[in-house]
């Protein structure tokens, strides 16, 4: 279980829970839980568990799970009509389930799928933390 998590949506599981079915989540320094769906992220309820303040939203598809130098699980990406036409939007963030040297926001952001699943199975081979690769659908600041 990941130890940095904004409980939203309620009762739901962590994005490195492989059992769960919906796999959208957000991320802001800190991971939400997971979500069948965009629109679950993006509601009103959102103001409620992420406290407004100096980060940025990020909305993610997880894409792969990593541990010990191996992809545990993937997952297909076909919601290309949830991409937006930020910045981030279609690059791939890759974030872990504990600090990463002492940083327990630790993230990195790719512009290629490959980049991100070989740096991950690096790490995971230095780190006894689980690595999650996802595709950045959309941002938003959060002030």
């Amino acid at each position: 279980m990941a130890i940095t998590t904004y409980h939203f949506p309620p009762g739901s599981k962590d994005p490195f829970d492989p059992s769960f079915a919906g796999n959208y989540f957000v991320f802001a320094e800190l991971h939400s839980n997971l979500a069948y769906g965009l629109e679950e992220l993006k509601s009103k309820a959102l103001e409620k568990y992420v406290p407004i303040g100096r980060t940025t939203i990020i909305f993610c598809y997880r894409t792969a799970l990593i541990t010990r130098g191996a992809v545990r699980q993937e997952w297909a990406f076909t919601d290309h009509h949830n991409l937006k036409g930020d910045y981030y939007a279609g690059k791939y963030l890759v974030t872990s389930d504990q600090p990463v040297n002492g940083d327990a926001s630790w993230s990195l952001v790719t512009d290629s799928l490959y980049t991100a699943i070989e740096q991950a199975l690096e790490l995971s081979t230095q780190h006894d933390n689980q690595f999650l690769v996802s595709i950045i659908l959309d941002s938003l600041m959060w002030h």
